[in-house]
């Protein structure tokens, strides 16, 4: 039962990430909710500073959550590490990854972003990467 649980959390955060890649949520309108703080000028710098940032940390999070959510719905919850399964996760995670950024692409005011693509990209490694780790050191490894 657990390991149906984790596939739904696959398929909403499939959808989250679909309903952030609509055009509502593009370059322009999240300035446009950045400036509504202009009135709180240090705050509002800070945001318009890192707003790049921002953005590009999201990709970061929602890939890497993805890939996070999809391996442990693969591997049915279990805590150990499958290299055939980490390996389809990630590509896995690519292709959503590409489909997201073509999906933007069809959105008005939204463009086709190869770093972009690369942010997603690397979330997914980063976490993949952290999966790794943290089940080779629980399976008793101390290389």
């Amino acid at each position: 039962m657990q390991s149906v649980w984790l596939w739904l959390g696959f398929i909403a955060w499939v959808g989250v990430i679909y309903y952030f890649g609509r055009a509502g949520f593009g370059r322009t309108n999240t300035q446009a909710l950045i400036d509504r703080f202009k009135n709180h000028q240090r705050l509002w710098k800070f945001l318009d500073r890192h707003h790049g940032g921002f953005r590009a940390l999201f990709h970061y999070v929602e890939f890497g959550a993805c890939y996070a959510v999809l391996y442990f719905a693969m591997t049915s919850g279990r805590f150990h590490w499958d290299y055939a399964k980490g390996l389809g996760s990630w590509a896995l995670s690519f292709a959503l990854a590409f489909l997201d950024e073509m999906h933007q692409k069809r959105c008005g005011g939204r463009c086709f972003r190869r770093i972009d693509l690369l942010h997603s990209m690397l979330g997914s490694s980063l976490i993949m990467l952290t999966i790794f780790i943290s089940l080779l050191r629980r399976s008793g490894y101390e290389g």
